[in-house]
């Protein structure tokens, strides 16, 4: 869905919960500077900033400023991929933020946020609903956020819902 989730929260989860490995986030820079540019850029070595919060966006900043992981910028994933790649020899893993929806670059894990208080919105995606997409059978696992904001009837109908589309045997 359309913001609000709570994927860069996620995201900050998994990087400071995969610590013992070397990884990396990638954005797509939203409300940037460097969104008109089409470029991918890289915000942060993990150690030193190289952009400003206006120029990088302030998703991708606050990301740089709290990880110490290496942090890429980019409309094109596949793209910033290259950059990483071209920037750092070896990383464990890269966290792509928001890219369910996107095909461009070969995904080993796929990891889909529901927002428990509204997990399927209402029911159309963009621009008549806010779900960005209906396919959630990509996904090898399904978290649901705000699930403290529910009921256990709420929750369990949810997953029930969830789980009529879902391939278990995946």
């Amino acid at each position: 869905s359309v913001g609000g989730t709570g994927k860069s929260v996620f995201v900050q989860f998994l990087i400071k919960n995969l610590n013992n490995l070397s990884g990396a986030v990638i954005l797509r820079g939203h409300k940037s500077q460097n969104e008109k540019t089409k470029n991918s850029f890289l915000v942060s070595d993990g150690k030193k900033l190289f952009g400003t919060p206006s120029f990088c966006g302030d998703e991708a900043f606050m990301t740089s400023t709290l990880l110490g992981v290496p942090v890429v910028i980019g409309r094109n994933r596949a793209d910033s991929c290259e950059l990483l790649q071209s920037q750092f020899k070896y990383l464990d893993y890269v966290v792509l933020d928001d890219a369910y929806q996107n095909f461009h670059v070969k995904k080993d894990f796929q990891i889909l946020l529901l927002d428990a208080k509204k997990p399927f919105e209402n029911g159309h995606c963009l621009p008549a609903g806010r779900l960005r997409e209906k396919d959630y059978l990509r996904a090898d696992a399904i978290v649901l956020t705000h699930a403290d904001c529910v009921g256990k009837d709420q929750l369990k109908a949810i997953k029930n819902y969830a789980l009529m589309g879902f391939d278990i045997n995946k």
